[in-house]
């Protein structure tokens, strides 16, 4: 039975709840590490070579201008299956069949979002845009030792421009410079979007919510068929409807999620020119780096929205 409380409504309230409950499974790193020279991944190989996989947070991490990042960055949320029955409301002894059972049980129905005012939002506490939404200000990790660079691994959100569906992807997203990111999209559904504004001749919105409560990226794993609503599915699997707002730079033609208390950031993809990406590692497990393909890659930032209240950067898991 899901144990819905207010405090996982975001990514801290997540975190106050394991270190209150579970000591044991989080981790702080207090010393300034530099995740763009491989120091995040390397602390967490060392880890792995012990077998051990704790919930990690990089208090002082450097940001990519060489500078302690307002920004700390957290990782390995999802290590554990006891992490992720509590990420979705549940108890961690419910880490196994229920789990799983809760998990295709929600997947099954959908939750409609309620659109909000934007007035007093945790999103729009702090609003960058123009200039200065600048990607140097935040601490970006370079994964692997054959990474072309620094990446942002976590979720972009693209609008259907016929059926007005949102779909939510976990996508690569590599680091060109101040207010560019390479984006590698595989054809499937965002690449699906992003093709039907290319046809009209028109850059495609794209919103990177780069850090939020941890149900909403389960919930943004899901493999739902192309033109269903991916906000409905993501909240259905956090137990709850998604509350959205306007965003800054297209207003209420496309909606962002509301409560993203950490950072969020939109731009457009442009359809041309296209470049072949940097290499990047594909599974740790696997110990091999993907081969280079042509793939659009060019995204310029406008905004940087973000609330205020010590936010963090959210990272994938090194578990596989």
């Amino acid at each position: 039975m899901a144990v819905s409380t207010p405090e996982l409504a975001s990514l801290q309230g997540y975190l106050a709840q394991l270190e209150a409950d579970h000591p044991e499974w989080v981790v702080h790193v207090t010393e300034p590490v530099d995740p763009a020279r491989f120091e995040v991944t390397a602390a967490l190989q060392q880890l792995e070579y012990r077998n051990q996989y704790p919930l990690v947070i990089f208090d002082r991490p450097l940001n990519l201008l060489g500078e302690v990042s307002e920004f700390p960055i957290v990782t390995n949320l999802y290590a554990s299956r006891q992490r992720c029955a509590v990420a979705m409301g549940l108890p961690p002894g419910d880490f196994g069949l229920e789990l799983a059972l809760e998990h295709a049980r929600r997947e099954e129905r959908r939750l409609k979002p309620v659109v909000v005012s934007k007035a007093e939002l945790p999103v729009k506490e702090v609003v960058r845009t123009g200039g200065d939404a600048d990607l140097r200000q935040f601490p970006i990790i370079r994964h692997h030792r054959m990474d072309g660079g620094p990446y942002i691994d976590m979720s972009p959100v693209m609008r259907d421009p016929d059926s007005g569906a949102y779909n939510a992807a976990f996508l690569r997203m590599q680091y060109k410079g101040s207010r560019k990111l390479g984006l590698h999209m595989s054809p499937r559904h965002s690449w699906q979007i992003a093709r039907k504004y290319e046809e009209r001749g028109e850059p495609a919105p794209i919103v990177f919510v780069v850090s939020h409560r941890p149900g909403y990226f389960i919930g943004a794993l899901n493999v739902a068929p192309f033109r269903e609503d991916d906000y409905a599915v993501i909240g259905s699997i956090m137990d709850r409807p998604l509350r959205l707002t306007a965003s800054e730079t297209w207003g209420e033609d496309v909606l962002v999620p509301a409560y993203a208390d950490i950072l969020m950031m939109s731009g457009r993809w442009a359809p041309s020119p296209r470049r072949a990406p940097s290499s990047i590692g594909s599974r740790a497990w696997c110990r091999r780096s993907r081969p280079s393909t042509c793939r659009p890659a060019a995204w310029a930032a406008s905004t940087a929205t973000s609330a205020s209240i010590k936010r963090l950067m959210a990272s994938p898991n090194r578990r596989r």
